[in-house]
């Protein structure tokens, strides 16, 4: 019942809606995206409304945020065409809560029927592209999740978009070119790191070479140590939960 709720609110918004792309960008983050023409942001009020937290809401500058972790969200519901069109963008100064890998295992336990998975190397992030059935009314919805994490920087991402999955032969060329123009920093490797890796590729892999995967199986992204990953903290989880679910409710058609 709270993604019901959370979409309700979300059709509130008060800013007007494109009618152009729109170039959004999050310099605390390194982030940019080109957004599909005629959806609506979410103001600072709308967003306390649907998280829930006046606080989280604020999107706290890098510069005003002292020794506080940054932890920005935006969303965009659709102003100009039946098709339920959301997105959401989350930026968090919390460490990857997973490998890329198994970013669609923990999709499809939120619900998400799995139809595609793939590195996205002009964002350096992992997509995965589903369906699920909308509560309380069972309408099924098509949803690319794109996350992105940053090992190094200890911080990760996560872009998600979704529609009608009726409509989704008409929305997924222009959600599709907006994944691709994602862009986030990351913060570079150790040293250390660097050097292993090229004693490694000298060696031929060395011990920490992945082995084949399956035929049809999506790549690994590179590089990264993700042998030394840690799930950090339930809140990470937490908000990757609410990534997949917010804007899951009803919307008008």
């Amino acid at each position: 019942m709270r993604a019901a709720h959370s979409a309700l609110l979300l059709a509130a918004l008060a800013s007007a809606p494109s009618a152009q792309s729109t170039e959004f960008s999050d310099p605390d983050f390194g982030f940019s995206i080109t957004l599909p023409p005629g959806l609506r942001a979410a103001d600072e009020a709308a967003r306390a409304r649907v998280l829930g937290d006046a606080a989280l809401a604020r999107n706290v500058p890098r510069a005003d945020a002292g020794d506080q972790p940054v932890l920005h969200y935006h969303f965009w519901t659709d102003a100009s065409t039946p098709y339920n069109r959301q997105v959401a963008i989350y930026l968090l100064d919390v460490p990857p809560p997973f490998k890329p890998d198994d970013f669609g295992a923990i999709l499809e336990k939120d619900g998400l029927q799995l139809v595609a998975q793939e590195s996205v190397k002009a964002a350096a992030g992992w997509l995965v592209e589903g369906t699920f059935l909308r509560p309380p009314d069972q309408v099924r919805l098509h949803k690319l999740a794109l996350y992105l994490p940053d090992l190094f920087g200890k911080r990760h991402g996560m872009v998600t978009a979704q529609a009608f999955d009726s409509d989704w032969n008409i929305v997924k060329a222009e959600f599709r070119a907006a994944i691709e123009s994602v862009r986030m920093q990351r913060a570079p490797p150790p040293e250390q790191v660097v050097q292993q890796m090229k004693e490694q590729a000298a060696a031929g892999g060395g011990p920490g070479k992945p082995g084949p995967r399956p035929a049809g199986a999506a790549p690994a992204l590179d590089p990264g140590d993700w042998g030394s990953l840690q799930v950090v903290g339930s809140f990470a989880l937490a908000a990757l939960a609410l990534a997949h679910m917010l804007l899951s409710g009803r919307g008008a058609r």
